[in-house]
């Protein structure tokens, strides 16, 4: 019998789940002669990017099951909290596990879920869905353990914490990227005299893993940049951080969903990432997008995606890959930005779900389970738009209603029932609205109406998505259909 070695322990008696795992795999299975037509899916999940997914599953009727990656089992090397801030901050984490999801799916915590999986002959039974590159070690183990698993990869994992290497990686795969120096910790001053010495040459934009120093981009001068380092020193210091050369063009991100490594679809994500506006330095998973599928063969993954085929065949297994890249229409040529391996895109899987003929429930199972081998763009019409629901001011315990009629476009991962009543939980992000239409000028249309239909006291969202203005999603659209890139 295996036994997860992980010591971080809570009491299962905080959630209001009153079950056993057993008799929920028993009523999932239909061994006590119910819900035999119906599936399960486990979904791991360490921030609830995968809460929307779940719950539309389970509106679907099937049995859908919320498993909390614990923070030890998140990053491949969990370092305890050791100054007040760190400690903070992980317990925080550890409330909004606890506390989202509340009244509206049941959930474990993954350590137990994975014990229960390890001693059972559930594989054939049981769907596996990562949101996040996080808690990999489950997905890794559980597939080898012959369980249908979407993304929890080592290599997905890698791709995005370990951008040095990856963008190595293209660059040996045959894909062009732009020069870049990498400074570890306590390195600020280093980065300020680099940028002294390359004067205005070459222009950069500032990364840092520290997530609450904000990625700038020079506009016209490097200085920008010195004086960013200058004035946060104090928290660039404490994390890694990249200068990466400047690419002028269009940014577009494509996606391919690898089934058992090949490439079965591809969609086009166009996203606004700066929250406020495009003049703004604070940036959020998506502001907006604008999606819709592509043929495997399209210009546009031609430029991006497909040079990996061969080597996503071997490591990748079922995921989604996804690219951002910009293209430099003068001289014809595109440059990676970042991979994600395996994970959800945010706003991203919403919008294109927007746009999904099938129930969703069956487009998972199909794709888990392999039975498509071919091209599947034709599962999917038309655009999906997307805008994400920001709580202003992230106020706790505000009322959110809507009308049945806009359900289906309602995406919440971040609400909790009370006394009968949805709720926030105060997290900055309480969902997306999603529509789809013919034309994407016609489904941020109807995004606006749902915005008005829906109903939280401080709700607000980035105002311009429906403005044809350079660098905005509308823009970049209609930049790529003149280069004839899909």
């Amino acid at each position: 019998m295996f036994i997860l070695n992980a010591d971080f322990n809570f009491s299962r008696d905080y959630f209001d789940i009153s079950y056993s795992l057993g008799s929920y795999f028993e009523c999932a299975t239909g061994n006590n002669g119910t819900n035999v037509s119906k599936m399960k899916f486990i979904i791991f999940t360490n921030e609830y990017s995968g809460l929307p997914l779940g719950l539309r599953l389970q509106e679907e009727g099937h049995t859908v099951l919320m498993a909390l990656i614990e923070p030890q089992m998140a990053e491949e090397k969990y370092q305890l909290p050791k100054d007040k801030e760190a400690k903070e901050k992980e317990q925080k984490a550890m409330e909004y596990l606890k506390l989202n999801g509340t009244g509206l799916i049941k959930r474990e915590w993954a350590k137990h879920i994975t014990n229960y999986l390890c001693q059972k002959d559930l594989q054939d039974e049981t769907y596996i869905i990562f949101d996040q590159i996080y808690g990999f070690k489950y997905g890794e183990l559980l597939r080898k353990k012959g369980y249908k698993v979407w993304g929890g990869t080592r290599l997905g994992y890698q791709l995005e914490h370990e951008r040095e290497k990856t963008l190595l990686l293209l660059s040996r795969l045959g894909i062009n990227v732009p020069r870049k120096k990498e400074f570890p910790v306590n390195s600020a001053d280093q980065g300020i005299e680099f940028l002294k010495q390359i004067q205005d040459r070459i222009l950069f934009a500032f990364k840092s893993d520290n997530p609450d120093i904000i990625t700038l981009v020079a506009e016209e001068t490097n200085n920008e940049l010195i004086k960013k380092i200058e004035a946060e020193r104090e928290g660039i210091n404490k994390d890694r951080f990249i200068l990466q050369e400047k690419i002028e063009g269009i940014e577009v991100n494509c996606e391919t969903l690898y089934v058992r490594g090949k490439p079965i679809m591809a969609n086009v994500d166009l996203e606004a990432k700066k929250k406020y506006n495009e003049m703004s330095e604070v940036q959020t998973g998506c502001a907006f997008d604008l999606v819709w599928t592509v043929p495997i063969n399209s210009l546009v993954r031609k430029e991006s995606n497909a040079p990996l085929d061969e080597f996503f065949a071997k490591n990748l297994g079922t995921g989604v890959l996804d690219l951002s890249f910009i293209y430099d229409p003068v001289n014809k040529k595109s440059y990676a930005l970042e991979v994600c391996g395996s994970r959800f895109g945010y706003n991203q899987l919403y919008t294109l779900l927007a746009t999904l003929k099938i129930p969703i429930g069956e487009y998972f199972a199909k794709i888990l389970d392999g039975e498509y081998q071919e091209e599947i763009t034709n599962l999917f019409e038309g655009f999906g738009a997307s805008i994400r629901i920001f709580n202003d001011g992230e106020q706790k315990d505000q009322r959110i209603s809507w009308p049945a009629e806009i359900n289906k476009d309602v995406w919440l991962w971040d609400g909790y029932k009370k006394e009968g009543k949805l709720m926030t939980t105060g997290s900055e992000s309480t969902g997306i609205l999603t529509a789809k239409s013919e034309t994407p000028e016609g489904a941020f249309a109807k995004v606006r109406e749902h915005f008005d239909k829906f109903h939280m006291p401080t709700k607000w969202v980035r105002s311009d998505f429906q403005i044809v203005e350079p660098d905005l999603p509308l823009w970049r659209y209609r930049q790529l259909k003149k280069l004839k890139l899909f």
